[in-house]
């Protein structure tokens, strides 16, 4: 580590090689497109090796840097879906919103019922995990859970049967 922090990148290298295979993971799991994994994986590659010489307690690297793997999906995503605005604000955008298919997606969304539809779209959409949303909600974990579950019922009914065309 203290090689690696010091600048020898075959250190970083040996240091990071462990995790590569769950860092892939968590980085698929944050995000859709199969592309932008791989960048994901750079740039929390390129953080973690600029910011390593600040890593204060070298026994928690793993966690550290599976947080720099968060930080940058989120970045991406935010970067990827700029705007997106709550379903009850979304009826007063005068532009479209980025694309074609966000559209459609909020336009299956908004025949939910709201708190199937918030559930939905504070996790799928916003990307909050279900504690999150629990507690936003007022609600318990199992309940958002089974918001999500309808949600994702409902949806494919929507879009199996062609109603958003």
């Amino acid at each position: 580590m203290a090689r690696a922090a010091a600048g020898d990148r075959r250190a970083f290298e040996r240091l990071v090689e462990p995790y590569r295979v769950g860092l892939r993971r968590a980085i698929a799991r944050a995000v859709v497109a199969g592309e932008d994994r791989d960048d994901i994986e750079q740039e929390t590659l390129i953080e973690a090796w600029r910011a390593l010489p600040k890593l204060r307690e070298p026994d928690k690297f793993p966690g550290w840097l599976f947080g720099i793997a968060r930080h940058c999906a989120l970045r991406h995503r935010q970067r990827s879906h700029p705007i997106f605005l709550p379903l009850h604000h979304a009826e007063h955008l005068a532009a479209p919103l980025p694309n074609a298919q966000e559209q459609d997606v909020i336009k299956a969304l908004r025949q939910l019922p709201t708190e199937i539809s918030r559930a939905a779209t504070l996790h799928y959409l916003e990307g909050w995990p279900v504690a999150r949303i629990a507690k936003h909600v007022s609600a318990t974990e199992s309940t958002v859970k089974w918001r999500l579950y309808e949600a994702r019922r409902r949806l494919r009914q929507f879009w199996n049967h062609g109603e958003n065309h």
